[in-house]
């Protein structure tokens, strides 16, 4: 049995009688969580929902219904409103991917029926989900590494005559261009596209000077390379590159020192190591993440406490360990996230405790475990998929009792708790792709008896003129 529920007299959601209750119960403490299946895509089996983004309100998503193979789709979190954009490929699977949001236009990678996978734009239309270009004519340009620089679009595409390199697009045919030809004998392969202060940071390869650090402004003669880190055709290998309070960082290897923490202003001079953690090797700086204006975390080895939470104000001096936080090895922090000024990831305490959610300020006393999840001997509870929902950390994670399921927290242990049981009892919901749009919070999920689909999650309160009526 279902009910409809109206806000503002408006049709809201399609819920059980027994949600309704619970949701009633919850108004008059002055708010319910709610978690529903939004439609079972593929009654037959899993439809997958994957690629979730938010386009003005609409969510976007790759799914296979069972009957048009992998297409486009769009839902406002009802199934009323939960449809194939367009069967772009009526013989096979158009395999969306490598989404962009650019002026509430949606950018994406697919292949139809006469083309191979080239870049392609939607509004949410049939009519208006077209390719944009066919930049390569033989075979797949492959678009990849979308990113939006002063509303064009800039990315990465193969084409028989230049290779892989990067190109732009303001969304027209004619607009869509190779930007430059950086490695004229082979690929330059331009990859970690990042935007800081109006200029678009790469990593990109050239036969005389191997992998290094790239910069454009979106013209051929203002795409250069910034800095030949590791002298000679050897690599500096750039990753990780990250906008942190304007300023470029990311880890590289100049060849005299291992991979260490880097930083850039756009300039060769600009473009120098921050510091040499593991004179010995590498340090491999990993998950940079800006937590205030001039405090910069991340992952690194020194070589004597493991890979731990590290720190900088891009100094050496101010670049340091924040916590040991495994004693007896590593704690390998992972799955960064800011909210609120406080940094969120998982870490590894020790052994026994296993793998769960920490948090930090950015100094020793305030990097603690939040919650030991799965607190039996060995037991990790495999977080996963965290996002900044209402400003409360929501992600996926195991327990004996529950399964993987859906949780959230507050930063607290009394706040960290299970926010949704979407496969009763203790079986596998593996809620993943957690995606905010229109104020609610979609996932995929199995609730064990359709396949992997789509759900919500949204907080009713009744505050205001908001009120809850059944119908």
């Amino acid at each position: 049995m279902s009910e409809n529920f109206l806000r503002n007299g408006r049709p809201r959601a399609l819920v059980t009688l027994a949600a309704a209750l619970i949701m009633l119960a919850g108004l008059r403490a002055g708010a319910a969580e709610v978690t529903a299946l939004v439609k079972d895509i593929n009654p037959a089996g899993d439809s997958s929902p994957v690629n979730l983004i938010d386009v003005n309100g609409y969510l976007f998503f790759s799914a296979n219904d069972g009957v048009n193979g992998r297409e486009l789709w769009i839902s406002r979190g009802e199934a009323s409103n939960t449809r194939m954009v367009k069967d772009i490929n009526p013989s096979g699977n158009s395999n969306p991917t490598e989404m962009a949001n650019i002026g509430g236009v949606l950018y994406f990678a697919a292949t139809d029926d006469t083309h191979g996978v080239e870049l392609w734009r939607s509004n949410g239309t049939a009519d208006g989900t077209f390719m944009v270009k066919e930049i390569n004519s033989s075979g797949d340009s492959s678009p990849r590494w979308l990113t939006v620089m002063n509303n064009t679009l800039y990315f990465s595409a193969f084409s028989a005559a230049e290779g892989q390199e990067l190109w732009k697009s303001d969304g027209t045919a004619a607009g869509t261009t190779l930007i430059k030809d950086i490695d004229a004998s082979g690929n330059s392969n331009p990859q970690e596209l990042v935007v800081v202060n109006g200029k678009l940071f790469f990593k990109a390869r050239t036969g005389s000077a191997g992998s290094e650090l790239w910069v454009s402004d979106g013209t051929a003669a203002g795409t250069r390379q910034v800095k030949d880190i590791r002298q000679g055709i050897n690599d500096s290998t750039p990753t990780g590159l990250a906008n942190c309070n304007g300023t470029l960082y990311f880890s590289a290897t100049d060849g005299t020192n291992g991979i260490e923490l880097w930083k850039s202003d756009g300039t060769e001079a600009g473009t120098v190591m921050v510091k040499n953690i593991r004179p010995a090797g590498d340090s491999s700086p990993a998950h940079i993440t800006p937590l205030k204006s001039n405090l910069i975390l991340f992952s690194a080895d020194d070589g004597t406490s493991g890979t731990e939470l590290w720190k900088t104000d891009g100094t050496a001096a101010g670049t340091t360990i924040v916590k040991d936080i495994n004693r007896e090895g590593s704690g390998y922090p992972d799955k960064f996230l800011v909210i609120g000024g406080t940094l969120y990831f998982i870490a590894r305490e020790t052994e026994t405790i296993g793998t769960e959610p920490w948090k930090s300020d950015g100094t020793t006393a305030g990097t603690v475990m939040v919650k030991d999840v799965n607190p039996r001997q060995w037991g990790s509870c495999f977080y996963d998929d965290p996002v900044n929902f209402n400003g409360t950390l929501y992600f996926s994670a195991f327990t004996y009792e529950t399964g993987q399921e859906l949780w959230k927290s507050n930063g607290t242990a009394a706040g960290t708790v299970l926010a949704a049981n979407v496969n009763p009892g203790s079986g596998e919901a593996y809620p993943t792709n957690l995606t905010v749009s229109n104020g609610w919070l979609y996932f995929t999920a199995t609730n064990g008896t359709s396949g992997i689909e789509l759900y919500r999650y949204y907080i009713w309160t009744a505050a205001g003129s908001e009120w809850l009526k059944v119908k």
